[in-house]
């Protein structure tokens, strides 16, 4: 949970599925109807794929990092793009610069909310459009809170999670245009605890 690690991942899949990675592509090698992919991601904790043969990409250097938005079901994908870009902004911003080249957005079967990794986050295609967003900025801010100020997640995980919450709250009061207040932030926590 705590080593920083270097990777270095030969990936080799059918040629047919969009591959969603928490590292660079360096190298691409087409072999017998399938494709070789080689990515590098330095200094991290782990490295993360997801592959569908279903995905859009929206893609924008926004200053000077890769951000790739994967989606199959997204009426609204350039306002997730946005908001991920305004959630590192801000981010960058206030806790210091954003650590990795690339930052992989992924929409996925995942069964609530999202998941986080370097570089890469997985966001559920099971939430409302206004949660989608929420769950953008959160998963974001766990590239702050566990990916680079690390802590174990398994034992202690509401220092990553609590600090993310928090994130969450100060990037609404920011962004006033989302009209999500830090009360109606709480009140939708404390529903949510009381639920489970």
């Amino acid at each position: 949970f705590f080593f920083f690690l270097d990777y270095n991942v030969t990936f080799t899949c059918d040629k047919k599925y969009v591959v969603a990675s928490s590292g660079t592509l360096t190298e691409e090698n087409a072999i017998d109807g399938l494709i070789e992919r080689k990515y590098l991601m330095q200094n991290t904790r782990s490295f993360a794929l997801v592959l569908s043969e279903k995905f859009k990409t929206l893609n924008e250097n926004y200053n000077g990092i890769d951000i790739t938005y994967y989606y199959y079901n997204d009426q609204n994908a350039q306002g997730s793009l946005e908001y991920t870009k305004k959630s590192i902004d801000y981010f960058t911003n206030t806790f210091g610069a954003y650590p990795y080249k690339t930052y992989a957005v992924v929409q996925t079967k995942f069964i609530q909310g999202g998941m986080e990794f370097p570089a890469l986050v997985m966001i559920s295609d099971n939430l409302e459009e206004k949660a989608y967003g929420e769950v953008i900025v959160h998963e974001t801010a766990h590239q702050w809170w566990q990916t680079t100020v690390g802590n174990n997640e398994v034992e202690y995980g509401f220092l990553d999670e609590g600090l993310a919450e928090y994130s969450v709250v100060l990037f609404y009061e920011n962004h006033p245009e989302y009209n999500l207040s830090r009360q109606l932030l709480i009140k939708s926590a404390e529903e949510t605890f009381k639920v489970f």
